[in-house]
């Protein structure tokens, strides 16, 4: 094995880790990004239990004869 085939493999290892690395980094924002959205979604869905779904005279009675 010559040494200029030893420094060329180690150039590409390290080349390959370096891509690696950055890709994880990318992915790591990505997810982070994706989070806080859905987490500004999440903030952002009105409180349905404080607003009654029907007027309060609606609902009081219910017709069990057929």
């Amino acid at each position: 094995m010559d040494i200029s085939s030893v420094g060329a493999a180690v150039s590409n290892a390290h080349s390959a880790k370096l891509a690696s690395d950055v890709s994880i980094k990318m992915l790591s924002k990505a997810l982070d990004l994706q989070s806080s959205s859905a987490m500004a979604l999440i903030q952002a869905i009105p409180d349905l239990s404080a607003v009654p779904s029907n007027p309060p005279n609606l609902g009081n009675a219910i017709d069990v004869m057929v």
